[in-house]
């Protein structure tokens, strides 16, 4: 297993009012399918206009790193604790995947 990241940096929470509120709004969405080949993830403006406008800014695929990969193919039961631990790893993937392609664009 490879050496844990470090500590990713922490934005503030946002209330939904807030983000509801904004005319514009930058959003992400992630897939991973059953191949297990990586994550596709779609970032897209979207204004609160009539209609609703939404452009796509920015696409990648990135492929899991091979540690994440095989962490995740199955393997028989896991503990709750293991479960956890990699479920948190796989989140902050994402967060690192999308936060690359968010700061390209």
């Amino acid at each position: 297993m490879s050496a844990a990241s470090p500590a990713p940096t922490r934005s503030p929470p946002i209330r939904l009012e807030e983000v509801t509120a904004k005319p514009t709004r930058l959003v992400a969405g992630l897939m991973t399918g059953t191949s297990m080949d990586g994550l596709d993830i779609a970032l897209c403006r979207i204004d609160a206009g009539v209609p609703r406008r939404v452009e796509l800014v920015a696409s990648a695929s990135e492929p899991f790193p091979e540690d994440l990969r095989r962490a995740l193919l199955p393997q028989g039961a896991l503990t709750v604790a293991e479960a956890a631990r990699l479920s948190r790893r796989l989140g902050l993937w994402y967060a690192e995947a999308t936060a690359r392609l968010a700061e390209t664009h």
